[in-house]
């Protein structure tokens, strides 16, 4: 069976919706405002390799509601590298960085969800890579270490 998907008929109309956008947004939003003339969409600039940047984006965040809140996948196959807080690069960015955002914002999410006709989400986006975790999960004693296991380990763990 093909894939078939119209967005006109199946995604919501985003009147009066804020969208939050983490990383490379141009295309998007240009994508957007032609299918939206006119649409109002802010773009706040975050760095997931930073916990005070996460922070940030909440301060410049200024809308009183929030309907939808995507965590989309976030690096993989890097060299060995640490957060600027000194975590592993791949675990900092892809968990620690999402559940900031969502703890940070959850407030939000939890407000709009109280006005009529909302339908509030958290969507988490990953590949899969999954597949690929180690059967123990991730090895909490070494979060805060550069380990060269190779590239798709660190990131599947």
């Amino acid at each position: 069976m093909p894939f078939d998907f119209n967005p006109d008929k199946e995604l919501p109309k985003l009147d009066g919706k804020v969208v939050f956008l983490t990383r490379g947004p141009y295309r998007l939003i240009t994508k957007v405002n032609s299918a939206v003339p006119g649409a109002n969409i802010a773009f706040t600039k975050v760095d997931l390799a930073s916990l005070d940047s996460v922070k940030a984006a909440l301060e410049q965040f200024s809308s009183p509601r929030l309907d939808i809140l995507i965590c989309s996948a976030g690096i993989m196959a890097t060299p060995p590298a640490l957060t600027t807080d000194g975590y592993e690069m791949q675990f900092g960015v892809n968990y620690l960085a999402h559940a900031l955002l969502i703890k940070l914002f959850l407030p939000t999410l939890l407000e709009t969800a109280k006005l009529p006709h909302s339908d509030v989400r958290i969507v988490i986006l990953t590949s899969l890579g999954y597949r690929m975790a180690p059967k123990i999960g991730v090895d909490f004693k070494n979060v805060k270490t550069k380990r060269d296991i190779g590239p798709g380990a660190l990131w599947a763990e």
